[in-house]
Parts: C-alpha cells; structure tokens; sequence
C-alpha cells in the first residue's frame, strides 16, 4: 500500500514523494515520513487526496489497508464525480471533429500534445467520465452512453470512426484529446 501512496502522490503532483541530492538523503527522507504538500502543484489538490496519501505514506503499522483505502471519502467523491455526463461542449467538438481534414486531424495530434497543462487536465475529465471501465479507451458503447440519449448509435459511431485515426476500434486519450481541442487550437492558430 506505502507504493500506492508513491504512486498516487506522483499522479497528483507530477514528481515522487520523496527527495534529496543524493541516495542516502532519499532513503532518509523516507525513513523520516517526510511528505511535503507545500509546492504549488498541491494548491488545487483536495484535502481528502492529500489525506489519502498520508495514509499511505505512513509507518506500516498506521497505514490502510487496500480494502480500507477503497473506503476512503476520496475515491467516494472522485467515483461521485464520474458518474457525470460529457460537456455539450464537448461532443460539439467531437462531432466537429468528425468533419475535419485528414491532415488537419494529424496537426491537431500533434499540437495536443504542446497545449496547457490546465487544458489537458480539463480535456482528461471528460475522457475519464466517458471511459466507464478506466481502461484508457473509450469504445463505442461507452461513447454512446456517454453522449445521452439525444444522440444516436449512428452519431456514435460516425464519431467514433472519425476520432479513431488509427482504426483500432476504439478512441484513446491521445485521440480524444485531438478532437476536442480542436477548437481550442483553430482559435489560437489565427
């Protein structure tokens, strides 16, 4: 579970929990419990995840256990958080996408990956609520549910086989992020 917490404090933050110049400082920090929040990568971090990590970070005898880490308020507001439907917003960028050129889709890819962190992270809560099994691919029966009921099958599918550019069946981050930044690209390539 302590390699939960390593894990999870990384996702959050970017960077491992634990540091220093050098192996000894590391493993002392470590030994230490030395778990700092006070970047600014942790400003926007919940207290309940920061809560988590600690739990996990501490000495053994004091830490979750896997079943008791499930049960933590952070995954219930997290999980409570999914259940939401996408942006209108963004299945309007999903299907705009579907009309978009061959090599305007390439340079969409490519420019995803050069956008704001903040973008990025905004665009991946959309795809974590539109990938129900958290696999990292949104098939087609995630999409249409995800879109509602005011969108067919069909509107499902003729955007899943637009934003599926490399025709594996199913739409990944990297090509989800594609599309729905597309707009956001247009507007500052002008």
């Amino acid at each position: 579970m302590w390699s939960c917490g390593c894990i999870l404090y990384l996702m959050l933050s970017g960077y491992a929990p634990f540091d220093g110049e050098t192996q000894e400082e590391i493993f002392q920090s470590i030994l230490n419990a030395e778990v700092d929040f006070g970047d600014p990568e942790w400003e926007n971090i919940s207290d309940e995840a920061k809560d988590l990590v600690l739990s996990l970070l501490t000495n053994e005898n004091d830490r979750l256990t896997a079943k008791s880490a499930l049960k933590h308020p952070w995954f219930k507001s997290v999980l409570g958080k999914t259940k939401k439907k996408i942006s209108k917003t963004h299945v309007q960028k999903l299907k705009d996408f579907t009309k978009a050129s061959k090599i305007r889709k390439i340079i969409c890819s490519f420019l995803a990956s050069r956008v704001s962190n903040e973008e990025v992270k905004r665009q991946l809560e959309s795809f974590d609520k539109l990938d129900k099994n958290k696999d990292g691919y949104i098939t087609l029966k995630e999409l249409h549910k995800g879109l509602g009921k005011k969108y067919t099958l069909e509107d499902a599918q003729a955007i899943m086989d637009s934003v599926d550019t490399n025709k594996n069946g199913a739409i990944d981050y990297n090509e989800f992020l594609a599309a729905t930044l597309d707009a956001e690209i247009a507007k500052n390539l002008k």
